[in-house]
Order: C-alpha cells, then structure tokens, then sequence
C-alpha cells in the first residue's frame, strides 16, 4: 500500500509539473509559420470536410506543394503519415477549431512521455531516479517546446519512448513478455503512421548495438521480430497500400503518386541530398541535444565519466543502461549522417537523456556526504540557472519591458540566486531551487510571451485585417501565396490568389473594389506603371501589406 501512495503521489505531482508547463496559454492564437498552421490546416480539413484518410490542404498556391494531386479545391499532402493529424482533428471535433485543440495532441504527449520515462527509471534504479528523470524531461527546453506546438514530433517521441519502455522491461526479464512485445511492436507501427518507417531505425540500431556487444542472441527470439514484424505491418501497411491505391503517380510523370512523393523525395532526398534547402552541419544535433537539455546539460559529463563504464561492464548481465547509451548514439548519429539536419531531429534522445541524467544524479544523492564532483556539478547548474534570468533581464531592459516585468523577475532571480549559494555550499536543496527557478522564468516567457514571438511568426493580424477591410461588393485577392497562418484564419472562405504579377494587375483592372493582401512589401512598386485606379495602403507589416483599389477616386494622377 506505501508503495502504491507512493506512485500516486508522484504521478501526480508530474502531471502537475508537466501539466502546467505545457497547458500555460497554450491557446495562444497565433499558430507560428508555417509547421504549426499547417499541421492545424491539414486536420481542420479532415474534421469538416470528413476525409479522414488522405491529409490535404487547401489550393494556397502552385509553388506550395508542385505536382501534388489535386481534389477540388484540396490538394493532397503526400509529406507525412496522418496519426498526428488525426489526432488534432479528433480534438477539434471536441474543443472546436481553435490553436487549442491543434496543440493539445502535443501537449498530452509530452504529458505521455515524462510519466513513461518516470516509470522507467522507477524499474531501473528506484523512486528518486524515476522522479528525477521524469522532471528532467518535463524541463527540458526543447521537448517542452516541441509539447507546446502544434507539430508531431512531441507525438513521434512519446510514441519511441514507449517503445523505449518495451524494450528495457524485455531485457530485464519482466514477467508478462507477449505484452511487451506486443507494445514495442504496435508503438513501431504508431512510429510509422506519425513519422514513417524510417525512423524505426533508431531502435533497431539501438537493439542491434546491445545484442552485438552484449553477445545477447537470445534476445531476439524474446523480441518476437517475426510477429512483431506483422503487428508493424497490421498497423500501418493498410493505409500506405490505400494511398498508392488512392494516388498513383500519372502516366506522364507530371503528378507524383504518394510512393514517389514519400519514399524516394521526403525519405531518400532527405538523407541524400540538400536540394530540399537545409544544410548538412556535422555535430549539429549534438549540440542541439547538448543545448536542448539546458539547464540538466550540467550533470552530461558527469553521467558520461560514470555510466558509461559500467553499461560496458554490465552489457551482458543488465544491458539497460548500454541500451540508453545506444538509443541516444543511434538517434543522432543516424540523424546526424541526413543530409537534412533539424532542430527536432535530436527529440527522440531526450527521454534516454533524461533517463540517464536521472539514474546519476540519484545515485549521487544517496551517498551520504556531497562529494566534490557532486558539489561542482550544483554550482554549474545553478550557474546556468542564474543565467536564464539574467538573460532574460537585459533582454527586457532592452525592449523596455523591465517596469512591466521587474516583480516576477525579482522573484525569479532571488530563486536563482539562492540556488546558486546552496550549491557553492554543497546542499542538496539547490537541486530543487534550480528546477523552481527554470520553471518561474519558462513560466513567465510562455505565459505572456513578452516579445511577442509567436505573433511575429504568424500572419493572423493581418488575415483578421485583410477580412474586416472586405466591404459587400468588394473581390479580395492574395498575391503571390497565401501564408499557411492566413488561410487557417481565413477558412472556410475561398479567396483567390494571383501567382502572377500581370494576374494581379488584371485583377485591380476591374471597376469594383479590389482588396488585397500580399506578402511580397515592394509590389506597388512594381505594380505602379499598370495600375489604373488609386490605391490606398490599409496596413503595412513586416509580414505584408493590405491595401485596396479605389476606383471611385477616378484613375491615378498621372492618367487624368
């Protein structure tokens, strides 16, 4: 019964932590170009339109998505598998079209994936680890961030944790193993309706280091890879074999067929090639990893120098912690060889991150005395506590936001300085402060967005703009595309737009009142020698300009 209270307790308290730190304004309305509009685009269409087998989006332009199928006035979204966006659309048919419901798939995985990895590190090294873990992968920036928005990787990491999870209980000899292997399985073939199959390699490679270096061949007859195999295919092969069906690739070659558009240009290319516009920059995702797991990167070196020696001396009796190692090896290196490297590339290595960062500090703390390497690991993660808000200061001073913020953020420096003094006395307790002043200032960033990031990314403003400027009689038109952020605000209405410059001249030609929105800030400039009536500017951004045709003023001054 003690054991079970203790459970409790403590998954409710992450649900506490973790829930706050993803649920905090997360309604924000302005979806950031262009993944999140999208990804929220792609779902609205399935909610109200009712298609819920093939993504697609609506017509925002040629060059958007170039010889996709076209349905309508839809255009079929070859890029990714739709678990993710069958999950925002499901929350959309609960909570309504808003950028709540986009994020919240998100939010509940990260949620997911921290109490997936607390249970891990419950089993395989006591209560303290499993807390510690758990709260190092609910803190840590980029897997918050990426649970903050309305993107699939947050839904792809808590799907690989899961099967992170499957695997350690396999290869500690866990009771119930068809269960397990049946879950590492059934999360392979979710991983493939999120992502694709090509990020099963992570824990193939991963698996394959343990069983090498560990002499361990009896575990692939405990992993079941043939049946395994067929749940992996019973979960996701249906759907791919209805999307060739649905959309093969034309005679002429002029319309790719989703087997092209998919595996050879999102799968290959991507790993081959840098045509798709992203550099290849050795070691980057190893930084980002570094960087993303701020401010737990302190304890890195530490876990480094004394796990990694016993995951070799222990990589045949208890291979768990050789497994972590390889998990995080295998995500970014095999990431790191793409020749398309992403920031959220490195996601599905945090949970192992943490899981390890957890199992060292919790063996540290149980030692009775704070030794010195314990001592200077505190002092470096307070340091770079101390430093977030410190940051955060002059930022503010600069924007001339500090009179707006200076009570929260004397509060959280007093936080971050006394974690500081604590660890450059060795306490414990600076652990604790350190992690309340991460979650104060990410607390205070997320909750009021003092610099106005996700409003400078999204072309909302301007879409409600554009709407209320459109009087009874008026066309409206958008030149050269429309923004993903502008046609999620926008829809269900149909607004043209020109994919021309001579297209758009024929269009303000016309005797009635022509309003338009573009993203391209010198068209009058280029449009000025064709027009044939006065133009007023209604607004003018850095994401755009609205402006109107007035054809009741008579023509431009120079025509008269």
């Amino acid at each position: 019964m003690r054991g079970q209270r203790a459970i409790v307790l403590d998954v409710s308290a992450l649900l506490l932590l973790s829930g706050w730190l993803v649920f905090v304004n997360l309604g924000q309305p302005n979806l950031g170009e262009p993944d999140e509009p999208r990804s929220a685009l792609i779902a609205r269409v399935m909610a109200e339109r009712g298609d819920w087998l093939a993504p697609h989006l609506p017509i925002l332009g040629h060059h958007e998505h170039p010889a996709q199928p076209i349905d309508g006035d839809l255009r079929a979204y070859l890029y990714k598998p739709p678990l993710f966006f069958w999950l925002e659309a499901l929350a959309m048919k609960v909570f309504g079209s808003t950028a709540f419901a986009a994020r919240l798939p998100a939010a509940l995985s990260q949620i997911a994936s921290v109490l997936m990895v607390y249970a891990m590190g419950r089993s395989l090294s006591g209560r303290a680890a499993g807390l510690l873990a758990a709260g190092f992968m609910a803190m840590a920036p980029l897997p918050l961030l990426l649970g903050r928005l309305a993107r699939l990787e947050a839904t792809l990491t808590a799907c690989l944790t899961a099967m992170l999870l499957a695997l350690l209980r396999l290869e500690s000899g866990a009771t119930r193993r068809w269960a397990w292997a049946f879950l590492l399985c059934a999360a392979g073939g979710l991983v493939a309706m999120t992502k694709g199959p090509a990020i099963l390699f992570f824990p193939v490679a991963a698996m394959a280091v343990v069983v090498i270096l560990g002499r361990r061949w009896g575990d692939l007859r405990r992993l079941h890879l043939v049946g395994g195999a067929g749940i992996c295919l019973a979960v996701a092969a249906p759907w791919y074999l209805y999307m060739h069906a649905r959309y093969p690739s034309s005679p002429d070659g002029r319309v790719a067929g989703f087997l092209q558009e998919f595996f050879v240009r999102q799968s290959w290319e991507r790993v081959t090639t840098e045509g798709l516009g992203h550099i290849h920059r050795p070691g980057y995702l190893f930084l980002v990893a570094v960087v993303g797991f701020l401010p737990w990167s302190a304890f890195l070196p530490g876990l480094c120098v004394r796990l990694a020696g016993r995951a070799w001396r222990e990589r045949r009796e208890a291979p768990a912690l050789l497994l972590l190692f390889a998990w995080v090896v295998a995500v970014l290196g095999l990431s790191s060889v793409s020749k398309t490297q992403l920031e959220h590339y490195a996601a599905p290595a945090f949970p192992a991150l943490a899981l390890l960062a957890g199992i060292h500090v919790a063996e540290r703390l149980r030692v009775g005395a704070c030794s010195l390497s314990l001592r200077v690991e505190l002092i470096a993660l307070a340091v770079i506590v101390a430093a977030a808000p410190t940051t955060l200061a002059a930022m503010l001073i600069r924007e001339g936001l500090w009179r707006t913020y200076w009570l929260p953020m004397a509060a959280i420096s007093a936080v971050s300085l006394a974690a500081v003094i604590l660890g450059l006395r060795g306490r414990r307790t600076s652990l604790a402060l350190s992690g309340a002043g991460f979650v104060l200032c990410a607390s205070l960033v997320m909750a009021t967005d003092p610099f106005r990031v996700l409003e400078t990314r999204s072309t909302r403003t301007e879409a409600m703009f554009f709407l209320e400027s459109i009087r009874p009689g008026d066309q409206a038109i958008i030149y050269p595309s429309i923004p993903f952020s502008f046609a999620w605000t926008i829809w269900p209405r149909p607004i043209p737009y020109a994919d021309s410059l001579g297209q758009l001249a024929d269009a303000l030609d016309l005797p009635n009142r022509t309003v338009v929105f573009s993203r391209d800030g010198d068209v009058l400039a280029r449009l000025k020698p064709r027009l044939r009536w006065p133009v007023d500017v209604l607004l003018e951004s850095r994401k755009g300009i609205v402006f109107a045709t007035c054809p009741e003023g008579g023509p431009p001054p120079e025509q008269r």
